[in-house]
């Protein structure tokens, strides 16, 4: 995968490199980050090292594509990607962290969508998934507001920290183009 930067509405997605390493650091700290993602506490600045790392290689394979997500001024916001892919079966699932001091800004929205629209068109995928706990109803709107269908709840499937939840399920397929719906 050759890595672009999207232009999206007011943000921009930069493939991620080491210069957001700080940043990732800074992101993986949050407790919302902790408590939502697949982040794990302590999360150190080698932790975030070998994560952006995972992306850096994930370009030149094929099987995870990042972004940082920035303002059009540079401000890194937060963090999307495609989190694995699939490249024989058309497939990819999604996920993003958007910085505290951005939430409540539609940051998230807006780099969901414009990843999406990213992934179905110019990478070609035929399906976009995302999975969260089901707790998580921040991530819930943002599905809704970017066009993701409800698909189902795989239940007590997310373990984390010695924690079961369940996790939803919601997809996006290139007919499904009501996006904020």
């Amino acid at each position: 995968m050759n890595p672009p930067v999207l232009d999206g509405d007011d943000i921009r997605l930069v493939p991620l490199n080491a210069d957001v390493v700080n940043e990732m650091h800074e992101l993986g700290q949050d407790p919302d980050t902790l408590r939502w993602t697949y982040v794990s506490a302590p999360f150190t600045r080698q932790k975030a090292m070998e994560w952006v790392q995972r992306y850096v290689d994930g370009w030149t394979d094929g099987s995870r594509a990042g972004f940082s997500i920035q303002s059009p001024a540079g401000e890194f916001l937060g963090f999307a990607a495609l989190v694995r892919v699939n490249t024989e079966g058309r497939e990819g699932e999604a996920g993003y962290i958007v910085a505290p001091r951005a939430r409540g800004k539609g940051v998230a929205t807006k780099a969901l969508r414009t990843l999406t629209d990213w992934a179905l068109s110019d990478l070609g995928l035929l399906r976009v998934e995302l999975r969260m706990d089901a707790g998580n109803h921040a991530s819930i709107a943002v599905a809704k507001r970017s066009g993701y269908v409800y698909e189902g709840t795989l239940r007590f499937a997310y373990f984390k920290e010695g924690r079961r939840s369940d996790t939803i399920v919601y997809s996006r397929l290139p007919e499904d183009n009501d996006v904020g719906s």
